[in-house]
């Protein structure tokens, strides 16, 4: 009978001291995967608004853009045929 309170006193210290020393490190653990988690989450969040405000922008840009390209397209071929007078009126004075 007395072995076996041994064996339990034993085993209940084994348990005790495996715990002691492994509980710092699982909790640490723990908060460490805690931390990690919270940080990806918010990083993927503000990354996420960030896009949204981002393609906003982009296509704002790209509507100015394609008036100028428009306008700019415009003014050339204005040029082209202004030019194209010049030329006719050049050749008509030489002769």
């Amino acid at each position: 009978m007395t072995m076996l309170i041994a064996e339990a006193v034993q085993a209940t210290y084994n348990w005790t001291q495996l715990i002691s020393s492994l509980g710092f490190p699982i909790v640490c653990c723990g908060i460490c995967m805690y931390y990690v988690k919270y940080s990806n989450d918010k990083n993927r969040e503000d990354v996420r608004k960030l896009n949204e405000d981002h393609r906003e922008e982009v296509q704002s840009l790209n509507a100015s853009h394609k008036e100028d390209i428009n306008r700019m397209t415009e003014a050339i071929e204005n040029n082209t045929k202004v030019v194209t007078e010049l030329c006719a009126k050049l050749d008509a004075l030489r002769g």
